[in-house]
């Protein structure tokens, strides 16, 4: 049985709501290519609850959450936009689960 989905869709609006992610991103992917320091993970952290606090879907997630009981959640952000795409969404961080791409 694969394990449950919170399927997250997003617009070319949220990046009008929320522009400031887009820099946040471009600075991060900046600093991984230039390689000039290690990205601590309170960099990290501080990006990924940006992000986290800009999906504002805290219910939605809790109730995807408790309904996938043992199993991991798979969290899907979708978007036709690539700009949404681009976003630093590996950093995504829960204020209680921490960083969502490292955790079941």
């Amino acid at each position: 049985m694969p394990n449950p989905t919170f399927l997250i869709a997003l617009d070319q609006q949220f990046l009008n709501d929320h522009a400031h992610l887009v820099e946040q991103s471009r600075q991060l992917a900046q600093a991984y290519q230039a390689k000039i320091a290690v990205i601590e993970d309170e960099v990290l952290e501080r990006i990924g609850t940006s992000l986290w606090q800009a999906l504002d879907c805290v219910a939605d997630f809790t109730q995807h959450e408790q309904a996938s009981g043992q199993s991991a959640l798979n969290i899907i952000i979708e978007s036709n936009d690539p700009k949404v795409l681009n976003l630093a969404w590996e950093t995504l961080h829960h204020p209680e689960y921490g960083f969502l791409g490292r955790s079941e």
